[in-house]
């Protein structure tokens, strides 16, 4: 057509041309269209030709002008994310996409339109970064142990999902990764409050209501929220069981301090939570929770505990039922004590002189204890020396067997832990 190029701009042209549109845009953004900036927009500058909207945690976007009418459309330059881990530089695929969407936006909604089309394919990007992220995890440290199921514009994360058997149906626990559109009143939105990701944890099956996960919305780790989560989750458990043994009888009547303790809240799940129970004068059980697995186990490893350690791994809600073991283990741990300091000091572990339910009747007892009977050589047979243990007291009884088989308990000694190992 025998079009005729126009001669180069000189650089002296090309800055006069930018310092135009620069003039142009700050006129626009900061008078004339002021008011129609959403507030998420409010933060921008103008440079080369160009203002450049920032939103934090989310994007960065360049726009600019094409005509010096100010009721003419923005037109878009480019695009950056503005949190980690996302790309530097756009495909060239999504880079057109982008492009043409946004210009659509701008000419029909404004900078509103812009805003809202580029806020939510951030949000939609977040939760497939974090579904990359997650699905990584599963394949690596959490093998068998994590379950990424991608939602609609979702992600549900069930960790510990190798707790329990599959033949035991217990109740999963998951995090689950979605937006949420922040309206107080959908029927009367508010412009200044935008679709926002959140996150909900699911312990037992059940939300837990105010859980606050962390979710840095900057620097995006899946990583980072299943080790707050299982932190929550550890602790729950443990304080759960501390507060159970807290109140006890046998722990109420007790000087506090000693019997329990529970290692505070940790950042980090290798900092090894754990609740303990005094088991001697200087012995301790204590129980601890396998951040990765979930499993539940005794310490220190003990074949005394390889029964119990069993029932506990199929003990479903541990919050709820890990204290009777833990008080059988203790039982256990201290009558076998007693066993092998007794012989050297002239005592012997005797066979029950009376069926366990006239002890029951006679002591009066109603929560579970446990025995052992114990003799000393030279003494009458139908004397002996009894060690209970139970959550309500722990304590010397000695007693005597009459002709009649009938129990005759003439002295009753309590005592604590310490005294009664030492005692032997």
């Amino acid at each position: 057509m025998n079009y005729v190029k126009p001669p180069p701009l000189s650089p002296e042209e090309v800055n006069s041309w930018i310092r135009e549109i620069d003039t142009l845009l700050s006129l626009r953004l900061n008078v004339t269209d002021y008011d129609k900036i959403p507030p998420q927009l409010r933060d921008f500058s103008i440079s080369s030709g160009r203002a450049t909207f920032r939103v934090k945690d989310e994007f960065e976007v360049d726009l600019t002008i094409a005509d010096e009418d100010c009721d003419a459309q923005l037109w878009f330059i480019d695009f950056r994310f503005a949190f980690a881990p996302a790309a530097n530089t756009l495909p060239d695929s999504v880079r057109s996409y982008l492009e043409l969407f946004a210009n659509k936006a701008l000419e029909d909604d404004g900078l509103v339109g812009c805003y809202n089309f580029l806020h939510e394919f951030v949000l939609t990007h977040k939760i497939n970064e974090l579904k990359r992220q997650a699905i990584a995890l599963a394949r690596g440290i959490w093998a068998k142990s994590l379950w990424v199921e991608p939602l609609q514009r979702a992600l549900a994360i069930q960790y510990w999902a190798s707790q329990f058997p599959p033949e035991a149906k217990a109740p999963k626990h998951w995090l689950l990764i979605g937006v949420d559109s922040g309206q107080a009143d959908i029927n009367q939105p508010d412009p200044a409050v935008s679709s926002r990701l959140v996150v909900k944890w699911y312990r037992d099956g059940k939300e837990v209501p105010g859980a606050d996960i962390r979710l840095d919305l900057g620097n995006l780790s899946v990583e980072e929220m299943l080790r707050d989560v299982v932190n929550k989750h550890i602790y729950y458990i443990l304080s759960s069981i501390h507060a159970k043994f807290a109140a006890t009888a046998r722990i109420k009547t007790m000087e506090p301090g000693g019997d329990l303790f529970l290692s505070p809240p940790a950042t980090m799940p290798e900092d090894n939570m754990a609740f303990s129970i005094r088991a001697g004068p200087e012995d301790r059980i204590t129980v601890v929770v396998e951040p990765i697995s979930g499993r539940i186990k005794l310490l220190p490893q003990n074949s005394l505990f390889t029964p119990i350690n069993r029932r506990i791994s199929m003990c479903i809600n541990p919050a709820e039922r890990l204290m009777e073991p833990i008080e059988h283990a203790r039982w256990r741990y201290i009558h076998d004590d007693m066993s092998r300091r007794s012989s050297s000091c002239g005592w012997f572990q005797s066979r029950p002189p009376l069926p366990t339910d006239m002890i029951r009747t006679e002591l009066k007892f109603r929560s579970p204890y446990c025995t052992r009977f114990f003799r000393r050589r030279g003494w009458h047979p139908s004397w002996f020396l009894l060690s209970l243990l139970s959550t309500s007291e722990d304590g010397w009884w000695v007693g005597q067997v009459s002709v009649q088989l009938r129990p005759c308990f003439i002295l009753s000694l309590s005592c604590c832990v310490d005294s009664l190992t030492n005692g032997l």
